[in-house]
């Protein structure tokens, strides 16, 4: 019997606890509570019609005193009366403001101390949203508050949840303190008065080092976070999707830890024209750009990144973008260069932009390119440096026309060579071919011809020379079908970086250069190992006699039924498959 009498005294004690605590709601005037595990009151809901509420410090229960400490999960959901709250909490006990508090909330536009709270005048102020010290505030907490103008966050350590300001459509500015650690998801969504966010630059406790997913997204009036005049992302890792979609005021952004700029980030910011500069260029650290990522930034004229690899689709589609560069050293205004580092550019990358020339600098074509990634209009002049005319880039590129790039000084000739055909007739170039070569003790004298047209075969050298009054850009036009010299040349085509071994007086080897006015006539033997850039050409002289590259129109005694030449004029017995000269024309064997 005492031991069923002492499991009934501790049952009665702990139902007495339950119904003081947690069982039941208590409303006290126009606010009903609950209880936490901890026995601290909060918020559940207020009374219909309300415009204005006091939470209480404490309210007494059963003869017991319960400290208010928080504000619950939709505790003020879909109230559209309600109009300003005031926190009775004294010293600096936390307020917890739960998930969806005051969401719709569409009327409210205070949220701060009472004078009786001990608290300095600015945390009292009217048409201000206080989040207290040391609170936590929870997701979607103020999302819809049409009517909030003004936002202080006072709390340390703050972490500014997903969705918690989102389309509050009238607030103007945001007070975060200096230790912000992230920004949540659509956070400021659709706050399109947003003007400014102070504070937020981070200190020695903490820093902002992740903003979510369309966090600012549709913020039109945004211009300042972190710093005055940009968006002071300066430890920011990671920024989200979109995080700055529509933010069309935006003219400077600091992210100089941001490696990879995700899908829309700044899509519609069309006032932007820095990052992480002090003149108005655009110049990430990026290796990666997302689909849209600076779609539509019609102020932005400059990007400069010499660490990218991708660009995705519709990257810079109808964006202000006339250089573009990805490289390191030197760019050149006004034209887009790509180099081999970039491995994939999405469909429609660059489609709309004012540049007008795309050059790829290293001749290589990223693996992916996807469609209409250069389309405009006027189209633009797709370019492959003269020394990298391969077939591969050819093909991959044969939507634009692409064109060969050749730049020459009009006082110095060089010697060209590329994989494939091209062409330019142009009356400021001469285009000569080597037609005799003889060598004595002191070097080679050699005997030069102009061509009979003004076409660089695949695979063949010619010494070209530019009678215009400056440096002037060619533009060859690439053909995809191999030509057949008609004359003997002795240059080498130098197609691939080629290493030549030093000159031993049986095989030497002579490199083109030029003095002005001896009628491209010197040669300089090659005495130590010399490597050859692609896109050159040189001579060979074995045993006195220099080897020819190319047939000249073939003799009479030549064009005799089954004789065979190669490209290279060397006359095959048994032709099997491949491109050669029979009877004086170019035949295919299969």
């Amino acid at each position: 019997m005492k031991r069923l009498l002492r499991i009934l005294t501790v049952a009665l004690m702990a139902a007495m606890t339950s119904s003081a605590y947690a069982a039941d709601d208590i409303t006290i005037g126009d606010l009903t509570y609950n209880f936490n595990t901890s026995g601290n009151a909060y918020v559940k809901s207020c009374k219909e019609g309300v415009t204005e509420v006091t939470i209480p410090n404490s309210i007494e229960v059963n003869g017991e005193t319960k400290n208010v400490t928080g504000i619950g999960n939709s505790a003020f959901e879909g109230n559209t009366t309600i109009q300003k709250e005031y926190l009775g909490r004294e010293g600096n006990y936390a307020v917890q403001i739960g998930t969806n508090a005051f969401k719709g909330a569409t009327s409210l536009n205070t949220l701060a101390y009472t004078e009786s709270s001990g608290k300095g005048a600015s945390y009292r102020k009217d048409g201000v949203v206080v989040i207290p010290t040391s609170s936590s505030l929870n997701n979607n907490a103020f999302e819809g508050c049409t009517s909030i103008t003004t936002v202080t966050v006072a709390y340390t350590k703050q972490v500014i949840p997903d969705c918690a300001f989102k389309g509050c459509t009238k607030l103007d500015s945001v007070a975060l303190g200096t230790s912000c650690l992230s920004i949540g998801e659509s956070a400021f969504e659709g706050c399109s008065s947003l003007r400014k966010i102070s504070g937020c630059g981070g200190n020695d406790t903490g820093k902002l080092t992740k903003v979510g997913a369309y966090a600012f997204k549709g913020c039109a009036n945004l211009t300042e976070l972190g710093a005055k005049g940009r968006i002071y992302f300066y430890y920011v890792t990671s920024l989200g999707e979109g995080a700055l979609e529509g933010c069309s005021s935006v003219t400077y952004v600091t992210m100089p830890e941001v490696k990879e700029i995700a899908n829309n980030t700044f899509k519609d910011c069309t006032s932007l024209k820095r990052i992480g500069a002090t003149e108005d260029r655009l110049r990430p650290v990026a290796t990666k750009i997302g689909d849209s990522a600076f779609e539509n930034c019609t102020s932005a004229t400059y990007f400069l990144d010499a660490n990218l690899t991708e660009i995705g689709a519709n990257a810079f589609k109808n964006s202000g973008i006339e250089t573009f560069y990805t490289g390191g050293g030197t760019y050149y205004t006004k034209r887009i260069t790509l180099t081999n580092n970039v491995t994939k550019i999405g469909e429609s990358a660059f489609e709309g932009t004012p540049s007008t020339i795309v050059f790829f600098a290293d001749g290589t074509v990223p693996e992916t390119l996807g469609a209409n990634a250069f389309t405009s209009n006027p189209a633009k002049r797709v370019l492959l440096p003269m020394a990298n005319i391969i077939k591969e880039s050819y093909e991959a590129l044969v939507e634009y026309d692409p064109r060969a790039l050749l730049l020459l000084n009009s006082m110095t000739p060089v010697v060209v060579s590329a994989k494939m055909t091209v062409s330019l007739n142009n009356s400021n170039l001469v285009y000569k071919y080597v037609k005799s070569v003889s060598e004595t003790d002191e070097g080679v004298t050699v005997e030069t011809e102009d061509t009979p047209e003004k076409v660089i075969p695949a695979n063949t050298a010619l010494i070209i020379e530019s009678i215009a009054t400056a440096n002037t850009n060619y533009y060859f036009h690439i053909s995809p079908e191999p030509q057949t010299p008609t004359y003997q040349n002795y240059l080498t085509a130098n197609t691939e970086e080629t290493t030549l071994p030093a000159s031993d007086g049986k095989t030497n080897y002579y490199t083109f250069a030029p003095i002005d006015g001896d009628d491209f006539l010197t040669f300089a033997k090659v005495i130590e190992e010399t490597t050859m850039p692609a896109g050159t050409g040189y001579l060979k002289v074995e045993d006195g006699k220099a080897t020819p590259t190319a047939i000249r129109e073939l003799r009479a005694d030549d064009k005799k039924a089954d004789v065979y030449y190669n490209l290279n004029g060397v006359r095959v017995e048994n032709p099997q498959k491949g491109i050669f000269i029979r009877n004086g024309k170019k035949v295919v064997i299969k």
